[in-house]
């Protein structure tokens, strides 16, 4: 069996990715997206879930789609605050993108 036994259709897959829930600015994250070779993703969807200020960025890098959300969890924040009162967090809508079946997998660092 080889790694990609099953996989032979991949591009079927979208992928959701939090540029909100890592240590790093999702700039950060969208710079090092854009220094890929134009196909490293081009076997799935990529959907990136982010604030509306990284639509222009996100539209620098083709095939890539934003999902805005406009509320955004800080550091210092309890946690339980943040599930319960955040309903348009990057994490919230992302785990909600992947219940409702329009994403096959959601990748957060939160």
């Amino acid at each position: 069996m080889t790694a990609n036994a099953g996989l032979s259709n991949l591009s079927t897959y979208t992928i959701g990715i939090d540029l909100m829930g890592a240590d790093v600015p999702p700039n950060h994250i969208l710079e090092a997206m854009a220094s890929l070779p134009p196909d490293f993703y081009s076997d799935a969807s990529l959907v990136l879930f982010g604030t509306q200020e990284l639509s222009v960025l996100v539209e620098k890098l083709p095939g890539l789609s934003l999902i805005v959300c406009p509320d955004v969890v800080k550091m210092d924040e309890n946690p339980l605050h943040t599930i319960r009162e955040k309903k348009d967090s990057s994490l919230r809508v992302g785990i909600r993108t992947l219940r409702e079946g329009r994403i096959s997998a959601f990748i957060s660092c939160a």
